[in-house]
């Protein structure tokens, strides 16, 4: 059968953002795939976590807030710790700030970037020496191209990972 090739047995995922929305629909997906799944975010939701064990999806909650500079790492030996390996991280934690973007703080600004940029550049890092050694691993960023505009209320996320999405595996592999 075709999804046999497709198969994710005794391979580790890590996605960040993985407690509700996009980030829990991959997980899931992966999970059912047969992977292992840790999903990450800055607190637990209990119904996320009910709709994974109800998918007879092998998951693990870890706790971690990105916009900290030290947690991607922390994030990461917590995994290692729990697992012994990563082969799938899934970048998909970030915020979006909703009003008029021209009026934005430098605060609000940096806020943004530190979750939407420099958060995923730091869970990529942290990733590679131990996907390295284990001979390789995927990197993915859950990003979905062109949807912020001019004249939109808010500065989406999105519009900002595409900075991240060609440099990351160009910078880190």
């Amino acid at each position: 059968m075709i999804f046999d090739r497709f198969r994710l047995n005794g391979q580790v995922a890590l996605v960040t953002g993985g407690t509700r929305g996009i980030g829990l629909a991959i997980a899931e997906a992966l999970g059912e795939a047969g992977a292992k799944v840790f999903i990450a975010g800055r607190t637990r939701n209990e119904a996320a976590e009910e709709r994974l064990s109800r998918a007879g999806v092998d998951f693990e909650f870890i706790a971690a807030d990105l916009a900290k500079e030290r947690a991607a790492d922390a994030l990461m030996t917590e995994t290692l710790s729990r697992s012994g390996r990563l082969d799938i991280l899934v970048n998909n934690a970030g915020i979006a700030i909703h009003g008029n973007s021209g009026e934005f703080s430098d605060a609000i600004w940096r806020e943004i970037m530190t979750v939407n940029v420099d958060a995923v550049f730091r869970a990529c890092r942290a990733a590679l020496a131990p996907m390295r050694r284990q001979g390789g691993g995927v990197l993915y960023d859950a990003v979905k191209l062109g949807e912020g505009r001019a004249g939109s209320r808010r500065l989406s996320r999105f519009s900002l990972r595409s900075e991240v999405h060609g440099f990351v595996p160009q910078a880190l592999w």
